[in-house]
């Protein structure tokens, strides 16, 4: 004797219901979602940053680093601007690594780092150490942290100067 199996459609139509039901939770879900999203991405910031390396009485070369070490001289060091791009959220902050070396003499040289934002609005620029004495024919690590202020708007210009 065999038995037949019926589908059942009772539980077929209990899911049509349960999906009728809930259709515009879940569309509302979406678009929340979305929006989150939406509101995180305009408030991403990319900057653009000219660093400047000024020679007063000395020797002074420059590298943009990613770690903390600064390699040996003169093997990438430049007296040349180099370019810095921030990409930071308002109301966050980056920093960067930049290896300054003073080759002019074995005497020190106070270290002094300044920032221009240019056009942007809402951020600032702080270093770790400024001033510092740089002593001669010794590289030293200067960290940059850019930070964007919950308002802040990316412009253009934005130059740090080291002298």
């Amino acid at each position: 004797m065999s038995t037949k199996i019926r589908p059942s459609f009772r539980a077929l139509r209990g899911s049509v219901r349960f999906f009728k039901r809930f259709k515009w939770a879940g569309l509302i879900g979406f678009m929340a979602i979305g929006g989150f999203a939406i509101a995180y991405a305009s408030g991403l910031l990319t900057i653009s940053n000219t660093l400047n390396v000024n020679t007063p009485s000395v020797n002074l070369f420059a590298q943009v680093v990613a770690s903390t070490v600064c390699p040996t001289p003169p093997g990438g060091y430049t007296d040349n601007a180099l370019t810095m791009s921030w990409t930071v959220t308002q109301g966050s902050s980056q920093t960067q690594d930049v290896c300054v070396y003073n080759s002019g003499n074995a005497s020190s040289h106070n270290l002094a780092v300044t920032f221009n934002p240019g056009t942007s609005s809402g951020i600032t620029m702080s270093f770790s150490p400024n001033p510092a004495t740089l002593n001669g024919n010794t590289p030293l690590l200067v960290s940059i942290t850019l930070t964007a202020s919950s308002t802040a708007t990316a412009g253009s210009g934005s130059t740090t100067t080291i002298s």
